[in-house]
């Protein structure tokens, strides 16, 4: 009988060993793989394969395996919270046949795949804003604050109405404007607002405490009626009650619209260039003249 030496024997098992399995998922190169949650692994089933031996690790040495694991059947669950953020990790399996003409042998290793961790959620938010002031305007009101200095500042977020701790969004204004103009407004109606600051990653701070304004009336006509009263703004819809308070408020080149009736008052313009006069002036109609009267005679 003659005997073949066991070096050869052994080249030749090793030459004939069985392919590896075939990874599946995570797919090679995999990005954006959440390490908060469980992650799973799985691969081909080798025959008379009765576990597969694992390695996971962030070098693709293997040197040092985060995991070296003997499972059964093809798939692992990595428990959630182990893997790092923004981490390239790669992994690699082998079978070990427990039957058949293998038993006691491992097949070759798989091809080496990688998969990259997501990185770390940002629950940050922003600073709360500051300096939040409301200017008051002709049908409008102004808002102005002051910057806020975060790297990732994405926005901010203006709530607005006519009750205070306003609920209502009414613009995102983008980070690098800290101005927002609310226009179309009524006179005499007092808005309430506040801000908030919201990064990249969508978290929102606090927002702000009220502040408030009423737009004002600020012409170029100012309107007066026997029916109107001192404290309102001199607009068409709330004229003031004596033309002096409609003189006291306007400005040069400004007009002083008067409706018919008696006004018993002395006016003075104060040295301003200033239209005074009835609905003449807009109508055309000259009876406004003798129907719109100033009477100087008073008490």
């Amino acid at each position: 009988m003659r005997f073949l030496p066991l070096s050869l024997f052994l080249i030749s098992l090793s030459l004939g060993q069985v392919a590896g399995p075939t990874l599946q998922t995570p797919s090679n190169g995999a990005t954006d793989i959440d390490p908060t949650s469980s992650i799973t692994l799985n691969w081909s089933n080798v025959t008379n394969v009765g576990y597969y031996e694992l390695h996971v690790e962030d070098n693709s040495s293997f040197s040092n395996p985060d995991i070296d694991e003997n499972v059964s059947p093809s798939i692992y669950y990595i428990s959630a919270n182990t893997l790092n953020y923004s981490t390239t990790y790669y992994w690699r399996v082998r079978g070990h046949h427990t039957s058949g003409p293998w038993n006691g042998w491992p097949t070759l290793w798989s091809d080496t795949y990688s998969f990259t961790t997501a990185s770390e959620l940002d629950i940050t938010p922003p600073d709360l804003p500051t300096g939040l002031t409301a200017t008051p305007g002709d049908t409008q009101i102004s808002l102005t604050w002051t910057a806020n200095t975060e790297s990732d500042l994405a926005s901010y977020k203006v709530y607005g109405g006519t009750s205070a701790g306003p609920t209502t969004l009414l613009s995102t204004v983008s980070a690098g404007t800290e101005t927002y103009i609310h226009t179309g407004l009524t006179y005499g109606t007092t808005y309430y607002y506040r801000i908030s600051a919201v990064d990249d990653s969508g978290n929102e701070s606090d927002k702000t405490s009220d502040v408030s304004a009423s737009p004002i009336y600020s012409g170029p006509t100012f309107h007066v009626s026997t029916d109107g009263s001192d404290d309102n703004d001199g607009s068409e819809e709330n004229p003031f009650a004596s033309i002096q308070t409609a003189i006291d408020s306007s400005s040069n080149s400004d007009t002083v619209l008067v409706q018919a009736g008696t006004y018993t008052e002395n006016i003075n313009f104060n040295g301003k260039n200033i239209v005074v006069g009835s609905n003449m002036l807009v109508t055309s109609d000259t009876s406004y003249i003798s129907s719109t009267i100033i009477d100087g005679n008073e008490a």
